[in-house]
C-alpha cells in the first residue's frame, strides 16, 4: 500500500509510504549521500567536517561492515552531521537501519539534535493526527531552534498535521508558499468574479478536468469541494485523487488500484483511505462525491521510489486508463501543486502528469490551478462581482474582462485565505452552506499543546474521518465546530489522547436549527 506526500514540486516537501516515511531527496536541503557536493566531487564546495566520516559509513555499510559503518556514522553525528533525511532515508545507510545498532545511532542523533524526536513523530503516519500535531506544537512553543536546513521541513510537516486537526489558519501561517501572487495586482487584474460558473461551462464537453491543491492549505480543498459538487451534476463519472492510498496491480490497464475497496459501499473515508484525506474537509469532499454518484479512485504511483519522470508517467497512464476502459467516462482529477501542469518542460523533460496525459491521450483537459495566488493580498481586489459561496474560487480579470493566466494552466483561480473559525459568517468553513457553526462547551484544558474537539456522524465507525476537528486552549475563546445536517457525536481529548468528560450528542436539523440530545 502506498501513501505519498507530494514532493519537490512545491519546492520542499516530503513523501511517505504506509510502511514508513519516504524521504525525498528532491525536498530537503542538506544532502543525499549520492549528491556530488556531499561526496566532495571535483569543483564542489568545501566538505563539512562530518563529510568524510559519513562517506566512510556509506562505503562500509555497502560492503557489509556494519560495525565499522556504525562507528563512522556515530563519529559524523558527533562532528555535527544533522540531516534527518539522509539519516532516516538515505539508501546507502539502510544496512545500518536494518541492524541492531540502529537504536544507538538514533539515541546519539537525538542527543545532539533536540528537535529530531518531535520531527520523527510528525513524520510517523502510524500515529494519530492529534498526536503528531500536539507533539509538534509542544516543541514549537518551547522556541528551541531547528536547524535552517530542516526548518522548512519541520514547518511544513507541522502545518500538514494542523490541517488534519482543523487548525487551518495556523497551517496557513506555517506552511509557506512560493507564488506569483503580486503579479496580477500590478498588471491591473483586480476584479474578482465567481469562478465556478465559468469552470462548469468550460468543462461541459470535456472528458477531463484537472484541479490542484496545496497539501498544507485546506482552503484549496474547500474550493475544490465546491467545484466538484457542481461538476458531479454535469455528467462527470469519476473523481481521481492523488491523495488516495493505492496498491500496485498488474495484468490490466493501469498500475494501481485503490487500497480502500469498500469506500463506495461504506459511503465515507476512513483513516486508511488516504493520508491527506484525514483532513475533515477532504473527508467531506469524498462523502459528497460518493453521495453524488462519482466513483472515487486513486492514481498515484510511488512504488520502488520512482524517478519524478516515472511517477508522472504512471500517474498519466492510470488516469488515461479510466477513460480507455469506459468510453462514456468523464473524470475530475485532484492532484498536488504542479502535477496537473500542461507545460512540456515543467520540472523534468516531458513535463509532469498533466502534459504527459495530454500527449498520450490526445485529450486536452481543463486545468485549474488553485495554488499560485495563495499569498495574494485580497484587500487589493474589487469584490463587488464576487458572488458565490464564502471561500469559493475567484477569477481575476482586468478592465477588458480578460482573465489572469499562468503558462501551463487553462485557469488560475484565487482562493481567499483561511480565516479563523471565530470570524463572523458567511464563513468559508460552511462549505457553501453544507455545514453550520456550532459552539461546544469547552472544559478546562491544561495541556501545553491544547485539547481537541472532534465531531463524527453517529452512524459511522470510529475510524471514519471526522466531519470536523478543532483545538482549544486555556485562556483562548472556545473553538466552534462546523457541522452538517444529521446526528453527530462530539468528543473532547487531552493532548495525550485521553477523553475529557462525556460525549455530546447533537442533531443538526434540516432547517439548520441545532439542538443537543438524541435524535427523536
Amino acid at each position: 500500500m502506498s501513501i505519498f506526500w507530494c514532493t519537490g514540486l512545491n519546492r520542499g516537501f516530503a513523501g511517505l509510504l504506509a510502511l514508513g516515511v519516504l524521504w525525498s531527496s528532491l525536498a530537503f536541503g542538506q544532502t543525499n549521500i549520492s549528491d556530488e557536493r556531499a561526496m566532495g566531487a571535483p569543483g564542489a564546495v568545501e566538505a563539512a567536517p562530518w563529510q568524510e566520516s559519513l562517506n566512510s559509513a556509506s562505503t562500509m555499510a555497502s560492503a557489509g561492515d556494519i560495525a565499522g559503518a556504525t562507528r563512522s556514522l556515530l563519529e559524523a553525528i558527533d562532528l555535527g552531521f544533522s540531516s534527518y533525511g539522509t539519516l532516516m532515508f538515505g539508501a546507502s545507510l539502510q544496512p545500518i537501519r536494518d541492524s541492531t545498532n540502529w537504536q544507538s545511532v538514533l539515541n546519539a542523533f537525538d542527543a545532539k539534535n533536540a528537535w529530531a524526536p518531535s520531527l520523527r513523530v510528525l513524520f510517523d503516519s502510524a500515529r494519530s493526527p492529534w498526536e503528531r500535531y500536539s507533539t509538534g506544537r509542544a516543541f514549537l512553543v518551547t522556541k528551541k531552534a531547528v536547524p535552517k536546513a530542516e526548518l522548512r521541513t519541520y514547518r511544513q510537516l507541522y502545518a500538514t498535521s494542523a490541517t488534519l486537526v482543523g487548525q487551518y489558519d495556523e497551517a496557513d501561517r506555517y506552511y509557506g508558499s512560493v507564488s506569483t501572487a503580486a503579479a496580477p495586482i500590478s498588471a491591473g487584474y483586480t476584479r474578482a468574479t465567481n469562478a465556478i460558473p465559468e469552470l462548469v461551462d468550460a468543462s461541459r464537453n470535456a472528458r477531463a478536468i484537472f484541479l490542484n491543491e496545496s497539501h498544507g492549505r485546506s482552503n484549496t480543498r474547500a474550493a475544490n469541494l465546491l467545484i466538484v459538487q457542481e461538476l458531479a451534476k454535469k455528467g462527470f463519472t469519476h473523481l481521481a485523487l492523488e491523495a488516495m492510498s493505492v496498491e500496485e496491480r498488474s495484468g490490466s490497464c493501469g498500475s494501481v488500484v485503490a487500497a480502500d475497496s469498500k469506500l463506495t459501499e461504506r459511503g465515507y473515508a476512513n483513516k486508511t483511505t488516504g493520508y491527506y484525506i484525514n483532513d475533515p474537509i477532504y473527508g467531506e469532499l469524498v462523502r459528497i462525491a460518493v453521495k453524488s454518484g462519482l466513483k472515487v479512485v486513486g492514481y498515484d504511483y510511488t512504488f520502488g521510489r520512482p524517478t519524478v519522470a516515472l511517477r508522472e508517467e504512471e500517474q498519466a497512464k492510470n488516469i488515461a486508463c479510466i477513460l480507455a476502459e469506459d468510453g462514456l467516462a468523464r473524470v475530475i482529477v485532484i492532484g498536488g501543486f504542479a502535477h496537473i501542469s500542461e507545460r512540456d518542460d515543467h520540472s523534468v523533460r516531458g513535463g509532469l502528469m498533466g502534459a504527459r496525459f495530454k500527449r498520450m491521450t490526445g485529450i486536452d483537459p481543463v486545468t485549474v490551478d488553485t495554488t499560485v495566488l495563495l499569498t495574494l493580498d485580497e484587500n487589493a481586489l474589487e469584490t463587488r462581482d464576487a458572488t458565490g459561496p464564502a471561500g469559493g474560487p475567484l477569477l481575476l480579470k482586468n478592465k477588458r474582462h480578460n482573465r489572469w493566466a499562468v503558462d501551463g494552466y487553462d485557469y488560475v483561480v484565487f482562493v481567499p485565505s483561511a480565516k479563523p473559525r471565530t470570524d463572523p459568517e458567511p464563513h468559508w468553513l460552511t462549505l457553501g452552506g453544507h455545514r453550520e457553526k456550532y459552539m461546544v462547551p469547552a472544559p478546562p484544558c491544561a495541556s501545553i499543546g491544547g485539547c481537541l474537539l472532534e465531531a463524527r456522524r453517529i452512524h459511522e465507525s470510529e475510524d471514519a474521518v471526522p466531519v470536523d476537528r478543532c483545538v482549544f486552549r486555556a485562556g483562548s475563546p472556545p473553538c466552534p465546530l462546523f457541522l452538517p445536517v444529521g446526528s453527530l457525536r462530539i468528543e473532547r481529548f487531552s493532548s495525550g489522547g485521553i477523553r475529557i468528560g462525556d460525549p455530546i450528542d447533537v442533531v443538526i436539523d434540516q432547517d439548520r436549527r441545532n439542538r443537543e440530545g438524541p435524535e427523536v
